[in-house]
């Protein structure tokens, strides 16, 4: 089982990386760790199950299954194309007052979090279909064949979760700024 140390580092991992070498910091740090919290969302049906009394039985019955479903990440992602349509059609057709301006940043913030939510929900799900049998349609009774990369070992998700805290703070160290540059220098020398 992947623990959430990986739910978190992996969403922001994948959105700081795109942050920094494809969008070039446009936007700003506190969408990564958006997408880290959101990461470890679809387990809050654990704490759900627990709060309303239902005891053990129903925490296994309840968890990975509607906050786990690949639903979730279609609804999300139709409810950003949504807005993002809406946010288009509104710029495209209202002259650029400030109101214009505001409504048209909110419709913006609006879509691209709509985004960032969807893709730490199915990296959440993509780590926990790693790990075992999975119904990644629920409420459909379809379980899907497992690949297992943790084979059931805590200590390999606990190493998994080691390298990935190194990864994140190499990163956050800048350390492969010299090493590309560098690399660009061969590569234009030749």
């Amino acid at each position: 089982m992947a623990f959430p140390v990986a739910h978190m580092l992996v969403p922001m991992l994948c959105v700081d990386l795109y942050r920094r070498y494809l969008a070039k910091k446009r936007f700003s740090y506190w969408w990564v760790l958006l997408a880290g919290f959101i990461g470890l969302g679809p387990d809050f049906d654990i704490f759900f199950s627990v709060a309303l009394g239902l005891g053990r039985l129903s925490v296994l019955n309840y968890h990975r299954s509607f906050s786990h479903s690949l639903f979730v990440i279609l609804a999300l992602v139709i409810v950003a194309v949504a807005v993002y349509l809406v946010f288009s059609s509104y710029v495209k057709n209202n002259k650029k007052s400030k109101k214009t301006l505001k409504t048209a940043r909110y419709l913006h913030y609006s879509y691209f979090a709509l985004y960032i939510i969807a893709f730490a929900v199915f990296t959440h799900i993509l780590l926990d279909f790693l790990d075992g049998h999975y119904r990644l349609l629920y409420p459909l009774d379809i379980v899907f064949p497992h690949i297992n990369i943790f084979m059931g070992s805590e200590d390999v998700a606990a190493t998994f979760d080691g390298f990935l805290l190194i990864l994140w703070l190499v990163l956050q160290e800048n350390v492969w700024e010299p090493i590309i540059e560098r690399f660009n220098r061969i590569l234009n020398l030749k």
